[in-house]
């Protein structure tokens, strides 16, 4: 009688408030596809990387019926997945398809092993086997609240050394600790306590190699894109410009000659700004 007098007194009937202590639930059913299942009304609270669509949850990253936007399916007849937001014919990088999306069987605890093989409650899917815990190097994370998948997190770059351990844009994981990755023909050097991406063919400072200077007066310059080697002048036809050799064809803060550069960052292709 207390019990109905309380519910009663907050303006709730014993079946509403039953209702109301499930719509506290956090956690909703994610299937395979990427759908997050919510019997609630519109409008929804869907979990972080989820997306309303019609009355359900949908990871616009993998559900093949609403692939990067809702209502956007991929092919019907199920020769396509949806991989990153994108249609595609087959999964890369050791993924399979198991009911229209594309998963880890290794890591997959919904799909350990195989499609539609489900690891137990509190188990782990470490090399395709429902287990305990994780193999050595591995730790059970969880992305955006989803279930907790093996990672190696020496090389995850959203599970850097350890869960939830982003790294910024512009670096990636390298044996659990974020670091600058920089892109060709730029290398990586340690400069001043700091990490800088040098482009090792001209720069005076790290010629041919990190920390690696050049004589006062000496320039920097690489033959046919070969390592950067000390001199008097600048090698490969490329041009000094100030302290450094430039290759008027393609820099585009130097494009056809030094300090013509290239305004809103349009490329320099041939020696002019296009």
């Amino acid at each position: 009688m207390r019990f109905r007098l309380t519910l009663l007194f907050f303006g709730l009937a014993p079946a509403a408030g039953f209702a109301f202590a499930s719509g506290c639930a956090t956690q909703d059913s994610v299937d395979d596809s990427g759908v997050a299942q919510n019997d609630q009304t519109s409008p929804m609270a869907c979990p972080v990387g989820f997306t309303s669509c019609n009355g359900a949850c949908a990871n616009l990253d993998k559900d093949p019926s609403n692939c990067s936007a809702c209502g956007k399916p991929c092919n019907s007849n199920g020769s396509e997945v949806c991989l990153k937001g994108q249609c595609v014919l087959s999964c890369g990088g050791g993924s399979v398809v198991c009911n229209g999306a594309c998963v880890d069987p290794t890591s997959d605890p919904a799909n350990c092993g195989g499609c539609a093989v489900v690891c137990k409650g509190g188990e782990v899917c470490a090399m395709g086997m429902c287990a305990q815990s994780c193999t050595p190097g591995f730790q059970a994370c969880s992305t955006d609240g989803g279930p907790k998948i093996c990672t190696d997190v020496a090389n995850s770059n959203t599970h850097c050394g350890m869960c939830n351990v982003l790294c910024a844009q512009g670096s990636a994981c390298r044996m659990g600790a974020c670091a600058v990755e920089c892109q060709a023909p730029y290398s990586s050097c340690t400069i001043d306590g700091g990490e800088l991406c040098i482009d090792l063919r001209i720069d005076p400072k790290n010629c041919g190699s990190c920390n690696k200077p050049c004589m006062q007066g000496q320039l920097c310059s690489s033959a046919d894109g070969g390592p950067g080697a000390c001199g008097l002048i600048c090698l490969g036809g490329s041009t000094k410009c100030g302290n450094f050799c430039k290759d008027t064809n393609i820099d585009r803060f130097n494009c056809g000659g030094c300090g013509k550069s290239c305004e809103g960052g349009i490329a320099c292709v041939d020696a002019a700004c296009q």
